[in-house]
């Protein structure tokens, strides 16, 4: 019986996982398709120095951590990150220009890959630079994922897609 309730839990968690990843990427789609290719990728390049900053706060790091992380610490981890990010993005917006094809088709595929590129640095920053897990824990199959061996590659992976869809 024990193995029948570990199968049920565990599909349960990746459909919880699956459900969140895919509300992330749909978000970041249509604002993608609403707001335009540029300020998408605006969002998904703000990510690396509004993360950097956070880091480097002096002494943050060092008070949240003498004691585990509670739902409050969490939120206001979430709070100073996007306090860093927002002005990051405001400037970076000006400064990128990219338009959509005019094709639709087109159109929601480079959305939805941009906007699955999002979603898998909100996932990898969760993991590395803010403590989220109070507010959301991912299975183990997403955790093995965004391990620090992946970090690399889950950091290079949106120039990439930038690169291929920078028209």
């Amino acid at each position: 019986m024990n193995i029948v309730q570990d199968i049920i839990k565990s599909v349960l968690s990746f459909s919880s996982d699956a459900v969140i990843i895919a509300i992330l990427a749909v978000f970041f789609a249509a604002y993608g398709i609403f707001f335009g290719k540029g300020k998408l990728i605006s969002i998904i390049l703000s990510f690396y120095p509004a993360i950097y900053i956070f880091d480097s706060i002096p002494y943050f790091k060092k008070i949240l951590t003498s004691a585990p992380i509670t739902f409050s610490e969490a939120l206001i981890q979430g709070v100073i990150f996007f306090a860093l990010f927002i002005p990051i993005n405001f400037v970076l917006r000006h400064f990128i220009h990219g338009e959509f094809s005019f094709s639709r088709i087109r159109k929601v595929f480079e959305a939805g890959i941009l906007g699955l590129t999002a979603t898998s640095l909100v996932i990898l920053f969760s993991y590395h630079g803010i403590n989220l897990q109070k507010i959301y824990n991912f299975s183990a199959g997403i955790d093995s994922l965004f391990l620090s061996s992946n970090i690399f590659w889950w950091l290079l992976a949106p120039f990439v897609v930038i690169f291929f869809f920078r028209r």
